[in-house]
């Protein structure tokens, strides 16, 4: 799944992304992206562009442990050691957390549309 670089390439111009409805409380450190520059690579045996990787960072930065949790499908252990471990600056960084392995890697990444559909939509 590639997601389209013209929608990611509209979002991360106007600055950080964040789904509609999460405030600065409860949406975590609201990183902002202008202008920052992200390499694709595969972490965990899951690839993903350097588009994917934005999206990505300001999923795991900015999502509440309900978009983790439940809306991701993410294991809660992983989701609350994602919160606790902000901010997480690349994916190298994430895949250090405990318990963000291939599972949780492949979760984020299905969750990608999602996340980014909250954003546009």
């Amino acid at each position: 799944m590639i997601l389209e670089r013209t929608v990611l390439s509209g979002i991360l111009s106007r600055g950080r992304l964040a789904p509609w409805g999460t405030t600065p409380a409860d949406a975590g450190d609201q990183s902002d992206f202008k202008g920052r520059e992200f390499q694709g690579g595969t972490w965990e045996d899951v690839t993903f562009t350097g588009e994917e990787v934005a999206v990505v960072i300001d999923i795991v930065n900015n999502a509440t442990l309900e978009h983790l949790d439940v809306d991701a499908m993410m294991n809660k252990l992983a989701a609350k050691n994602i919160i606790a471990a902000r901010p997480i600056a690349d994916m190298d960084q994430l895949v250090r957390v405990p318990y963000v392995g291939l599972v949780a890697m492949n979760d984020i990444k299905n969750y990608l549309p999602v996340w980014v559909g909250r954003v546009i939509g």
